[in-house]
């Protein structure tokens, strides 16, 4: 976690992207994967047919643009 976190400082000092809480930032990332990665193990398809690489290519992009209307 610790890399990510730095890779947004460095982000946020070249100016890419706002200044934020990138410790929990990148917490709330990390929990979302392993959420994911949790639930896909026990679960398998009976909870959700997403599968991995559509979910990290469509959480990428939202953590990159947001949520737009």
């Amino acid at each position: 976690m610790e890399t990510f976190t730095d890779y947004l400082n460095q982000m946020c000092e070249k100016g890419k992207i706002p200044e934020k809480d990138f410790k929990k930032l990148a917490l709330t990332v990390f929990s979302a994967t392993f959420g994911y990665t949790f639930l896909n193990a026990s679960f398998g398809k009976e909870l959700t047919d997403v599968e991995k690489d559509e979910y990290i290519k469509d959480s990428v992009q939202m953590f990159i643009e947001g949520i737009n209307q």
